[in-house]
């Protein structure tokens, strides 16, 4: 559910606001839309292939797909670092 939830949010909010024409009429910059959305796309594709890893680990050691993907779990570094202005764009 929840990769599917990125999706939605990708395919209904983050590309739309992309559009040079969605932002002029919204009077926000590029700049201010990847503040908002931050590297949500990245985390979407990462996550539909760790999920793929996961079901194809079912029968085995799910404890061996963490750690072997560890690392990818570090992106969400720049995307909490952004938390805070996102709350404030919202008010």
């Amino acid at each position: 559910v929840y990769v599917e939830k990125l999706g939605e949010l990708i395919r209904l909010y983050v590309l739309p606001m992309k559009r040079p024409d969605a932002q002029k009429s919204l009077g926000i910059s590029p700049g201010d839309t990847e503040k908002l959305f931050s590297n949500v796309e990245t985390i979407h594709c990462l996550h539909k292939q760790f999920f793929e890893k996961l079901e194809q680990s079912l029968s085995g050691n799910l404890f061996e797909v963490f750690l072997k993907n560890a690392d990818f779990l570090k992106i969400y570094t720049d995307y909490v670092s952004k938390v805070p202005y996102t709350a404030c764009a919202a008010y």
